[in-house]
Formats: C-alpha cells, structure tokens, sequence
C-alpha cells in the first residue's frame, strides 16, 4: 500500500492551485491523486474513483514523495507534437500571430 507522505497546509495549497489551474489535464489528474492520497484513500480506490491505472496512481505518489510538486509537471518533449503541413504559408502566420497575442 503506497500513501503520500503527510503534507503541510502549504503544499496542499500549492497542489489545490496546480489541480484546479493547472496547465494540462495529466498534470491536474497527479495532483488530485496526491490530495486524494493525504486524505487517506488507498490507492486502489484512487483508480477506481478517477477511472484510471493502478499504475498510474502509484506512479503519482512515488513522483511526488520523492521529487514534489515540480516532479508531477510534464517533462518537456512529452505529447504529441501537432502537424502544420496541410496548412498554407498565410495560414501558419496567422496562427502563429494569433498564439502570441493570446496564448
């Protein structure tokens, strides 16, 4: 049975933040593994109650007890890289444009 370690009010916080704000759905899913966790619900449950891997929520938990709230960010390089060919040169400008002013 793995279990988070015992988190302090600040690193709930901060994993609350990066669950309700976060920047992408597999990163927002680890740290409501991790709170899930430290409100002591086995991890079999976890997967069960977000539909997910048993794995996958061992995996969370091991990311966060040994690294913490950094570890559970996507590496860089991760996700599928989008293809932009079957767009024209004026297209990818434009998108490109539309990017920068609201990403």
């Amino acid at each position: 049975m793995k279990k988070v370690r015992q988190l302090s009010e600040a690193e709930i916080l901060e994993l609350n933040l990066g669950y309700k704000k976060g920047s992408n759905h597999p990163f927002r899913i680890r740290c409501q593994i991790v709170l899930l966790s430290n409100e002591n619900m086995y991890c079999g449950q976890i997967a069960k109650f977000l539909n997910k891997n048993l794995k996958t929520v061992y995996s969370a938990i091991e990311k966060y007890n040994s690294g913490g709230y950094k570890s559970l960010l996507n590496k860089a390089g991760q996700g599928r890289i989008s293809s932009l060919d079957s767009l024209t040169e004026k297209q990818i400008k434009y998108l490109k444009n539309a990017v920068d002013n609201q990403p």
